[in-house]
């Protein structure tokens, strides 16, 4: 059985390519179990569960020859998370604010901006692996709480995700 990761939401598109002409021949897949409307070669499913789905797809030709595929889909959750305090002391523990995410999960689009609380820009980044290290031009900003701003696309998703909150910088 074949194996793939994906995120919650991501549709997926699946194809079982045989040789040979099918004529009349029946198809039906199977999801966990659960059978899946259609007698296509291709369906399209959207995971919105994080876990595992088996996809089965057997073709049976008119005199009772049956060919099955199987295929398995690892399901992770899309998520991404912001500390709410980081300490940029050279320590090399938590010296930078960024964005945590699920390993294997793809980003499409990202961008993140943090703000004084007086609203002036003081780090932005379309690099989700690029993180502040507390610094704007060269010069240290002092404790303090910010405003932070992100937003993402994941892949496989139709839609932009926006987040905000606060970050404390802590010296």
């Amino acid at each position: 059985c074949a194996s793939s990761t994906i995120v919650e939401g991501a549709k997926v598109t699946l194809e079982a390519i045989l040789d040979g002409v099918l004529g009349n021949a029946t198809v039906r897949w199977t999801a966990n179990g659960a059978v899946i409307e259609g007698n296509s070669l291709q369906i399209e499913d959207e995971n919105t569960e994080p876990g595992s789905k088996l996809y089965v797809v057997t073709v049976t030709t008119p005199d009772g020859c049956a060919t099955t595929l199987s295929v398995r889909l690892v399901i992770l959750p899309a998520t991404l998370q912001v500390p709410n305090l980081f300490t940029p002391n050279g320590d090399e523990r938590n010296d930078l604010f960024r964005v945590i995410y699920t390993e294997g999960l793809v980003i499409e689009a990202f961008e993140l901006r943090v703000y004084s609380r007086w609203g002036n820009l003081v780090f932005e980044t379309n690099n989700i692996d690029e993180g502040w290290d507390g610094t704007k031009d060269g010069e240290l900003m002092p404790s303090d709480v910010y405003v932070y701003y992100y937003s993402f696309k994941i892949n496989g998703q139709d839609s932009t995700n926006v987040e905000k909150g606060n970050i404390t910088l802590l010296r």
